[in-house]
């Protein structure tokens, strides 16, 4: 006989759907902010993050600098000024 999964209440069903949702969308936030550090665009690359995951983040991880884009701003904040 095959056990029988306990029932759970809306508030818990709430609770998994947030998490699961929040688990979900991680990868298409990081894979848009690094993308637009990067300059590429950052909403393709959010929903490309969202639909594939961390296939997508690794992509985006591997992908090289595009010319005309400076670094991020907090790098300039180290740069000694003459």
């Amino acid at each position: 006989m095959l056990p029988v999964a306990a029932s759970i209440g809306p508030v818990e069903a709430l609770m998994i759907l947030v998490i699961v949702a929040v688990v979900w969308f991680l990868p298409g936030y990081f894979s848009a902010r690094f993308a637009r550090e990067k300059g590429y665009s950052a909403p393709l690359f959010f929903v490309l993050g969202v639909v594939f995951g961390l296939i997508t983040l690794l992509v985006v991880l591997a992908l090289p600098r595009r010319r005309g884009t400076a670094p991020p701003a907090a790098d300039a904040t180290f740069v000694k000024q003459p």
